[in-house]
């Protein structure tokens, strides 16, 4: 069964649709350029950055740094190159880099323990303010309708387990609330960092993710381009923790897990099957068709 939902096509005026790509465009294109600068003078290369932190987290830093300058920031310049030509397609994959870049960036700020205002900060709020602005403007700019080939029930069930493996995660954690136990050494280290981690994960993501899995199986309009943003933001924060647990790894760090680089690395790989089926289901419409004009 195909995704049978009666969609509404929002009509927009060529020209507005227009000057949203080029805004999306040349805001993805600042971002990218944000994330290198910020990677650069981290612990990762220059080491400008100094990030109050234990030396686990610091060697995450740097995992989380190589991620963003060899993955995040090339995307974020290979999407704005695409808005730039009016690409359909861009906003729903400027969704992913974006909110990813918001939901780092507020550990960045937020999670070390600075006790000075560091020289860093306004291009980390830079980067933030960017990545939730271009995340709100790129979901504006959406194309529609979205329809897959593809039930949209199974759909709702892999943002349904998208969610579920969140909360797995922190399973034990939550069974820990009712005796009150205490934090396992490795997190007590960069408490702010831990706490800002759990309530964006368990506090933000899962229930977008739980809304998006009912609204795709109700057969809502907006649960497809949500779930294309949800699939980017999931697959990047995959391949950045992966990042770190193999830096962890490499750096020998005492608390460093050989299996997680290869649960990781799968669950990435999966992820990213996922995607191109998703992205393979989904009909692509020429530019020409949705403004009305001619080739």
């Amino acid at each position: 069964m195909g995704y049978s939902v009666l969609d509404r096509q929002t009509t927009r005026h060529p020209l507005a649709v227009d000057r949203s790509h080029k805004t999306l465009g040349v805001g993805l294109l600042v971002l990218a350029g944000a994330l290198a600068v910020n990677s650069a003078l981290g612990p990762l290369l220059l080491d400008v950055i100094d990030y109050p932190v234990s030396e686990t987290m610091r060697n995450q830093t740097i995992g989380l740094d190589a991620a963003n300058l060899l993955l995040v920031a090339p995307l974020c310049a290979f999407v704005g190159r695409l808005a730039l030509h009016r690409n359909r397609w861009a906003p729903l994959l400027a969704l992913g880099p974006t909110t990813y870049t918001a939901y780092m960036f507020v550990q960045y700020i937020a999670g070390p323990d600075h006790a000075t205002y560091v020289r860093a900060l306004p291009l980390q709020l830079l980067a933030f303010v960017l990545g939730w602005m271009l995340a709100v403007l790129a979901w504006r700019t959406r194309p529609g309708p979205v329809r897959s080939s593809i039930d949209r029930r199974l759909h709702a069930m892999v943002a349904g387990l998208f969610a579920g493996f969140v909360v797995l995660r922190y399973l034990a954690g939550l069974a820990g609330t009712i005796t009150e136990e205490s934090l396992p050494a490795e997190l007590q280290t960069d408490l702010a960092m831990y706490w800002l981690i759990f309530l964006l994960d368990l506090g933000v993501f899962v229930p977008v993710a739980v809304a998006i899995a009912i609204g795709l199986w109700r057969g809502s309009e907006w649960a497809m381009p949500a779930l294309a943003g949800l699939v980017g933001w999931y697959l990047l924060v995959t391949a950045a923790v992966g990042a770190m647990s193999v830096t962890m790894v490499v750096n020998g760090d005492r608390y460093a897990s050989n299996g997680l680089p290869v649960l990781l690395a799968a669950v990435t790989v999966a992820v990213s099957a996922y995607a191109v089926v998703l992205a393979e289901s989904v009909p692509v419409e020429s530019p020409s068709r949705i403004n009305g004009s001619r080739p």
